[in-house]
C-alpha cells in the first residue's frame, strides 16, 4: 500500500498540517505523527473524507439495522451533538475562518430538503457564524457535547461544504 506525506496531503486538500494531524486523531489514527511523517493511503482517504464532507469514522457509524430516516427537525428545535472546529479558507484577506459543525443523530429537515439526499438525513451540521462573538460562543465547547436552538436550517447546496447541512442562525441553549 502505498504511503502519503501529511503535508502533502494539507497541501492538496488546502488546510494547514495541524488541521490533517487533528483529523488523524478524530478518525481514530492515534499514533504520534508530525507533518513530515507519512500515512496510509486508506488513513489519507479517511482524512479526505473526514475533512470534505465532515464523516465521522467508521467505527462510530451506525449499524446498517438502523437506518431510518431520523427526527424532523424544524425551526424552534434543539439539535444536541458534539462540536468540532474545523479550519476554512476565503475568511477576510483570504485568512482562515473558524467553522464549526455539529455531528449528532440524524434528522430530517422540513420538504423540500427532508434527507438531504442521504438514506437517513444529515448526521453532521455545519454552524454558521456571522461575527466574532457568535465564534467566541462556540469556542468553549469545542470538542464537548452543546445544544443549539436551530432558527434557520437547509441542506448543504454548494460543493465542497463540509456538512451534510447548515444551521444559519441559531442560539446556544446548553452546553456541557
Amino acid at each position: 500500500m502505498s504511503k502519503v506525506r501529511i503535508n502533502d496531503l494539507a497541501r492538496e486538500l488546502e488546510v494547514k498540517s495541524k488541521s490533517i494531524l487533528d483529523a488523524l486523531t478524530a478518525v481514530g489514527v492515534t499514533e504520534k505523527k508530525t507533518h513530515s511523517s507519512s500515512i496510509e493511503e486508506n488513513e489519507a482517504e479517511q482524512v479526505r473524507a473526514f475533512l470534505t464532507r465532515g464523516t465521522r469514522p467508521a467505527s462510530s457509524a451506525k449499524p446498517a439495522a438502523d437506518n431510518k430516516p431520523g427526527s424532523l427537525i424544524k425551526a424552534g428545535d434543539v439539535l444536541t451533538g458534539e462540536l468540532n472546529a474545523l479550519r476554512t479558507r476565503g475568511g477576510k484577506g483570504g485568512k482562515p475562518t473558524a467553522t464549526y459543525q455539529l455531528t449528532s443523530a440524524p434528522h430530517r429537515l422540513p420538504p423540500p430538503g427532508g434527507l438531504c439526499g442521504l438514506e437517513t438525513g444529515p448526521e453532521t451540521f455545519q454552524i454558521v457564524t456571522t461575527s466574532d462573538a457568535e465564534a467566541m460562543k462556540l469556542r468553549s465547547f469545542v470538542g464537548k457535547e452543546v445544544s443549539l436552538k436551530v432558527d434557520e436550517v437547509a441542506c448543504s447546496q454548494e460543493a465542497g461544504q463540509m456538512s451534510d447541512a447548515v444551521v444559519t442562525k441559531w442560539s446556544v441553549v446548553k452546553g456541557n
